[in-house]
């Protein structure tokens, strides 16, 4: 989507070098024929009655009547000059030009119109050109009658030397082909969007821009030669609208995706944007009708086409409203605070437009084709930036996603690598030693010196392997564990092993809301066995606390014991594997272990995490 920014850019600052035109300057009077029954003969006898034209592009409103213009074009070259008279606008009905000298007509031409066939054009343009040969210092007075039937009367006269005309045209071939170089690019860029990522807001932004494309350049009456004749059923001057329609339709829908997604519409607003989806399903069978009433000498009332205005305004003022709704929710605030700033021209544009073409408005360039396209690039360099963003959040989520399936399959591995090697640390040390009293057994047997306790001592080996077992079963049976839930499984520990010892041992743990996953509670409990069995067996303990608290999101278990105590520096030299094993644990789960004794004074072990 940068990209279709950086063209945007490029091509608005070529434009600037190109944009200069060099048409001269001609007064230009109107007179509005009201009865329809002028003629060149009687407008000689009313040229009191023209009005002076202040703006070419003025729009004369919805009259449906004949206009006629009359042009002074000057040669003050001592030589003979041809000069070429463009009306800029491709969709005129009817466009009779009227060369007089001396009162009298020396040229009539053809009578021209988007419906004129256009290999029979002097000039094979879209617009009616007329080529007009103007003898030195002279003066020639050009009478132009146009008429356009059912819509707005916008006549922009233009008098051109060839050269300039020429020249013109290859600057409007830039300018044209660069705006629909660009907006091709971010349709068919929007199809691979769509293809990689299957998301339908960016087919609706492809053929949201492509009916945009197709419509501005038929609205200018570019190619019209190979549709003039018309296709689909439609008249020729008919096919752009219905692009128009197709536009809105698809606007609608991207607003719809590109804002809402899976959001469900209220009752009213589900009515709206349906009411409008229904508006442009209907206009659409309407042009199609229209050339069969025409072809049939159908009447169709005047009435009857104002739906095609309304089948594009109102919709586009309600994507302004869905708009502002979606703000009002905050459901996609930043998606529709970028489309908010592109659409607000095309809305301002859309709501001057129908009353300018009525005559209610006075016209201006803005409103008129180079201003649309000014406004669609604008439209599409905001929808490429919020394109852009919505793009790389798609990309980001995706990434996540995938982030946490890689973590949650490495976390899955880490999992079968602790059971597999609490298995290997506990219960297979265990049968091995199992084993071998077992074998040790057999030999005492073949001896008769086999005595109930060695078979008792094995039994109580079979037993802690069984309970091993169970335990590293349960601490990975579940991701997480309260705390307790944990305490619980000590106490429940403690009671089970050590409920005929002479010994006191305390449990306390904090009653908070603090998880812990599987790896640090199998670690933990694997460390308070280890010391508890410690300070049992080998410390003579007569009381033993063990503690879990948490401190500023620190976790911290301490086993106190009041056993005879131990060298702590001389287990440094020749640790144990006890105490080994310990530290192992405490690293895997990424903590801190501390340990401190002196002999004759207990033991106190400190994992901090």
């Amino acid at each position: 989507m940068k990209i279709t920014v950086v063209l945007c850019i490029l091509y608005l600052l070529g434009c600037q070098f190109v944009s200069a035109q060099k048409e001269q300057k001609n007064s230009v009077w109107y007179l509005k024929d009201a009865r329809s029954n002028f003629t060149i003969d009687s407008l000689l006898k009313k040229n009191k009655d023209f009005s002076f034209l202040p703006k070419v592009e003025h729009s004369f409103g919805h009259d449906n009547v004949p206009f006629w213009f009359k042009v002074a074009i000057k040669n003050e070259d001592s030589v003979a000059q041809k000069k070429l008279l463009e009306v800029d606008y491709a969709y005129l009905d009817e466009v009779n030009l009227f060369l007089l000298k001396n009162d009298q007509i020396i040229y009539e031409s053809d009578t021209l119109g988007w419906a004129f066939p256009y290999h029979k054009r002097i000039f094979k343009h879209y617009n009616p050109v007329f080529p007009i040969s103007i003898e030195a210092k002279s003066t020639q007075i050009v009478y132009l009658r146009i008429y356009r039937h059912s819509l707005s009367m916008i006549a922009p006269i233009k008098v051109w030397n060839e050269a300039d005309f020429y020249e013109n045209e290859i600057k409007r071939k830039f300018f044209w082909g660069g705006f629909g170089g660009i907006l091709a690019f971010a349709t068919l860029l929007g199809l691979i969007l769509f293809a990689a990522l299957h998301q339908k807001t960016y087919l609706f932004y492809s053929l949201y821009v492509l009916m945009s494309l197709l419509y501005i350049f038929l609205n200018k009456g570019l190619f019209l030669e190979y549709y003039q004749n018309g296709f689909w059923g439609i008249y020729g001057k008919n096919v752009r609208q219905l692009f128009l329609n197709l536009q809105v339709l698809f606007i609608l829908f991207f607003i719809r995706s590109y804002l809402y997604g899976n959001y469900k519409f209220p009752p009213l607003i589900l009515v709206g944007f349906r009411f409008c989806i229904f508006l442009n399903l209907i206009a659409i069978p309407m042009l199609w009708y229209e050339k069969y009433a025409g072809e049939h000498n159908i009447f169709i009332p005047t009435s009857a086409r104002v739906l095609f205005p309304i089948a594009f305004l109102l919709p586009i003022i309600f994507s302004f409203f869905l708009v502002f709704y979606n703000l009002y929710k905050k459901i996609e605030v930043l998606g529709s605070q970028i489309y908010l700033i592109g659409i607000t021209p095309l809305v301002v544009l859309s709501t001057f437009s129908i009353p300018r073409n009525y005559g209610l408005f006075p016209n201006h360039w803005l409103l008129e084709t180079e201003g649309i396209m000014l406004f669609y690039l604008f439209e599409i360099v905001v929808l490429s930036i919020g394109l852009g963003i919505r793009y790389k959040k798609l990309r980001d989520e995706k990434e996540y996603q995938q982030k946490l399936v890689y973590e949650g399959q490495l976390k899955l591995l880490q999992e079968r690598a602790n059971i597999s090697r609490d298995l290997h640390d506990n219960v297979g040390s265990q049968l091995s030693v199992i084993s071998s009293s077992l074998d040790n057994i057999g030999f005492l047997a073949e001896k008769q010196k086999l005595t109930s306790e060695k078979v008792e001592s094995v039994n109580e080996f079979v037993r802690e392997a069984i309970q091993s077992l169970r335990d590293t079963i349960w601490a990975t049976n579940q991701e997480t564990f309260s705390l307790a839930e944990f305490r619980a499984r000590v106490q429940q520990y403690i009671h089970k092993y050590y409920q005929s010892e002479t010994c006191q041992i305390i449990v306390s743990f904090d009653e908070t809301e603090k998880t812990l996953n599987s790896t640090k509670t199998l670690n933990l409990f694997r460390i308070i066995q280890e010391a508890l069995n410690n300070a049992v067996k080998y410390a003579n303990s007569t009381l033993i606390s063990v503690n879990l608290e948490i401190f500023k999101e620190q976790i911290c278990l301490e086993i106190v014991d009041n056993g005879k105590g131990f060298d702590v520096e001389k287990t440094k030299e020749d640790p144990h594997y006890g105490l080994l094993n310990m530290q192992k644990r405490v690293n895997e789960i990424g903590g801190e272990l501390t340990i401190k004794s002196k002999i004759g004074e207990g033991t106190k072990i400190e994992v901090i995490l």
